[in-house]
């Protein structure tokens, strides 16, 4: 058994890469195909460009609208198993005339953030597939576009190897050294603001309410905001930054990519995170805040019902009560700790690797 996992950019999401190596720890022979830049990531792990004469630019765009369908009947075999990861509505161009088994896996964008035409190409792709995999809070949003099809839906999710790590490293976390080697104030509260580059995040609406908090939070708080990923452009980003200087907030943009191991350590410095983007599935980064023992404060329009039914402890804000909330968590923190320390346990059994691998197993396995 063969799985081709197609990905319309391998591994943007390290989800994808960190399920490619789970799988493989369990015998799985897999391969990661971009069909939309020409990339192939074989079983020995090997990136190559399957594109002629190494061809760029234009000339691979022309190549690629050409001979895209030749390069799949070349590269997949009848008898492997397709995963949509990242369900790209331009995918119904190419797969629909295959007789492989077809799996849909749903990352939340892609279901959320797509147009009414993007959605109608995607209905091909949900009617054709053998199995639909989602998070049961994508259910409603789901059937609501695309009508209900019970019978292929596979409730599950990536794991993480840095939420591993966070529960691994929480213990014997040294915040003091860590705050020390980014030049963060040992005393001040840490607020992360976000967690990637996209404006859907509203950071600039959230900054306009933060500068509403007492001078005395504001001079005892200090921000983060993880901007190393996302597509929102150097006009926004200055813009954050413009906004930003306008304060009195002390504050670090994280705009370089970072090493797992110092998200980990961003995760663990955290005290509060604020999350208020326009729409969410089950982003890892929110998980991994929950299991560092982080405080969330998320924009109560999110669907976040599965983590009500887990009994985790967080707090549902919205724009006009944002500052206000702050400030009662700011004060309650360490009356909260019990209940935080709670939530690292309820996330290792709902989203470590460990745990998920099993229904991804099974899931390629009863196909």
């Amino acid at each position: 058994m063969r799985i081709v996992l197609l990905t319309a950019i391998p591994f943007w999401h390290p989800g994808t890469s960190e399920l490619i190596n789970e799988l493989r720890k369990e015998e799985f022979s897999v391969v990661a195909l971009d069909i939309f830049h020409g990339r192939l990531f074989t079983e020995q792990n090997e990136s190559i460009n399957i594109l002629p004469f190494k061809l760029k630019g234009v000339w691979a765009r022309i190549y690629l609208y050409l001979f895209r369908k030749k390069i799949i009947q070349r590269i997949i075999r009848h008898d492997d198993i397709l995963d949509i990861h990242f369900v790209e509505p331009y995918y119904s161009k190419y797969l629909l005339d295959l007789n492989n088994k077809l799996i849909c896996s749903l990352f939340g964008s892609d279901l959320f953030r797509t147009s009414q035409d993007q959605k109608k190409m995607q209905i091909p792709l949900f009617n054709k597939a053998d199995r639909i995999v989602l998070s049961k809070n994508m259910l409603p949003y789901f059937e609501e576009n695309f009508g209900s099809m019970p019978n292929k839906y596979c409730f599950n999710q990536y794991g993480s190897n840095r939420l591993d790590e966070i529960i691994k490293q929480k213990k014997q976390f040294q915040k003091a050294e860590i705050k020390s080697n980014w030049n963060i104030p040992l005393d001040k509260i840490i607020l992360t603001i976000g967690y990637n580059n996209k404006k859907e995040q509203q950071h600039l609406s959230i900054i306009t309410e933060l500068q509403k908090l007492p001078s005395s939070i504001i001079k005892s708080t200090f921000l983060i905001f993880p901007l190393t990923y996302g597509d929102c452009g150097f006009e926004y980003l200055s813009a954050i930054k413009v906004a930003l200087e306008k304060t009195s907030f002390s504050y670090l943009l994280l705009e370089k990519s970072l090493s797992d191991q110092e998200i980990v350590d961003f995760r663990l410095l955290s005290d509060i995170t604020i999350n208020m983007q326009t729409t969410d599935a089950l982003a890892s980064s929110i998980k991994e805040a929950f299991a560092a023992g982080d405080m969330l404060l998320i924009g109560e329009w999110l669907p976040y019902n599965i983590y009500d039914d887990l009994g985790v402890h967080y707090q549902k804000i919205n724009f006009n009560n944002l500052a206000t909330s702050i400030i009662e968590t700011i004060s309650n923190l360490n009356d909260s700790k019990i209940q935080l320390d709670k939530n690292t346990q309820i996330i290792e059994n709902f989203a470590s690797w460990s745990f998920l691998i099993k229904d991804w197993t099974k899931l390629y396995k009863t196909l």
